[in-house]
């Protein structure tokens, strides 16, 4: 069966089925390509970060691509996927985070212990940085039945 494209409402649920995205950055000879932890929330991904390359990177070229999939759960010959382009920023306004914050909990919520206990340790030390990706264009495919 070819691959066909996604429709908007496929792409948008798709995003918020899914809970990890690929975000390639740039520095300027190579592409840095991490998964990051995301909730969908009013059509922008938004996640949270420690300091490290990414952000390092991100801070020189906010420009980045993005890509979302099945393949996790449904294997390499089904699957639907997103990719797009757009700019990665920091988020420092409290309201957001407040809100961000709550959605994240929400949705991760069946995170294992050592991880909310790490995260939380991560929180009161404020090494945490939230982020967000503000989408551009966005192209989805599907394969399989």
């Amino acid at each position: 069966m070819p691959a066909r494209d996604l429709e908007h409402g496929e792409v948008l649920t798709l995003f918020e089925r899914e809970r990890v995205v690929r975000v390639a950055f740039q520095d300027e000879h190579n592409a840095y390509v991490i998964p990051l932890r995301y909730v969908l929330y009013d059509g922008m991904l938004w996640g949270v970060a420690q300091q490290g390359r990414k952000l390092e990177l991100a801070a020189e070229v906010p420009r980045i691509g993005f890509q979302v999939d099945t393949t996790a759960a449904t294997g390499a010959f089904v699957w639907n996927s997103v990719m797009g382009t757009g700019n990665f920023a920091l988020v420092s306004e409290p309201e957001e985070i407040r809100i961000v914050g709550e959605a994240l909990r929400e949705r991760f919520a069946d995170a294992p212990e050592w991880w909310r206990e790490e995260q939380a340790v991560f929180g009161r030390e404020g090494e945490l940085i939230f982020w967000r990706i503000e989408p551009d264009t966005l192209s989805g495919r599907a394969e399989g039945p």
